[in-house]
């Protein structure tokens, strides 16, 4: 029940303006005992538009079977997938101004029983680069990166 501090930000290490996506993993077997599911996000620059997330447009819509899932891992971990993209480009030496969650806690009523059956504690958080440059917004860089 005690909330732990997550800031996770990005730093554009290249030397040009870079669209960057972050995916925040969180194992299925978790999912279920994390306190208040995810409302853990900060909201604030998903409802402003200066960030945007197919996964938590799916979760917030369909619930959360319908968010992507993925294997990690040497034992194959089930997570779910939580994009979040920057709309603007970041620029050389800077970091993404907002991170996704201010802090993350297991139910304080959650059971050794279903604690026992977390296959993974660990929160996995990933992140991509694309040059800005040549691409008319973020949406169009990522996917151009996903179809290759």
């Amino acid at each position: 029940g005690r909330n732990v501090r997550k800031n996770p930000y990005v730093k554009n290490t290249g030397s040009n303006d870079a669209y960057i996506r972050v995916r925040v993993l969180v194992p299925v077997s978790l999912f279920d005992v994390i306190d208040n599911g995810p409302s853990y996000w900060t909201s604030s620059a998903l409802n402003e538009g200066q960030v945007t997330s197919a996964a938590v447009n799916a979760y917030n819509t369909e619930g959360p079977d319908t968010v992507k899932k993925v294997k990690r891992g040497n034992n194959n971990i089930e997570y779910y997938e939580y994009d979040f993209t920057f709309t603007k480009a970041v620029k050389p030496g800077e970091l993404t101004f907002w991170n996704v969650w201010g802090n993350i806690a297991i139910n304080k009523d959650a059971t050794a029983e279903e604690l026992e059956s977390v296959e993974s504690f660990d929160v996995i958080f990933e992140a991509d680069a694309i040059q800005a440059d040549g691409f008319a917004d973020a949406a169009a860089a990522f996917a151009a990166f996903d179809n290759q």
